[in-house]
């Protein structure tokens, strides 16, 4: 019966962490069919006007999406998918705003050119961070060794 809260405490601690640290979060996956694997830069170039914008974020939770000014709504699928199909993306540069759950991305997006050629030496961007992700699943894998090693010692 001394087992019954340890093996408790284990399991709570395991499933929250895994659960935060797989969690989609809220990202841009795509723009038109342009790829972005969630990366955060402050401009992304596309071709067609009216490029579908669509990303992740928490489950049935509202995204609002600001395109020059204009907010707009969208709900997220139970799968923390959410689509949104602008009407008035026009070749030129447009101020986007993407934002959920306290979370904010913002970029410029250029329509109706590509991307202009970088000079050699210039910086990459830098995207999101993978270290929470690693410290979470690295307290889930003690919390999970620990129980265990409680488990033995009783």
């Amino acid at each position: 019966m001394t087992k019954l809260p340890i093996i408790i405490i284990t399991l709570v601690l395991t499933l929250f962490t895994a659960q935060v640290a797989f969690a989609a979060g809220f990202s841009l996956t795509y723009i038109g069919t342009l790829a972005t694997n969630g990366a955060k830069y402050n401009h992304w170039w596309y071709t067609v006007a009216n490029p579908t914008l669509k990303g992740t974020a928490t489950a049935s939770t509202a995204v609002t999406v600001t395109i020059d000014s204009v907010a707009s709504s969208v709900t997220s699928d139970a799968a923390g998918v959410w689509t949104f199909v602008p009407t008035t993306l026009t070749n030129g540069d447009h101020q986007v705003s993407l934002s959920s759950g306290g979370e904010t991305i913002a970029f410029t997006l250029t329509i109706g050119s590509t991307m202009p050629s970088q000079s050699s030496g210039s910086g990459t961007p830098t995207t999101a961070s993978t270290l929470p992700v690693a410290v979470l699943v690295l307290v889930s894998v003690l919390s999970l060794g620990f129980g265990y090693r409680l488990l033995k010692s009783s």
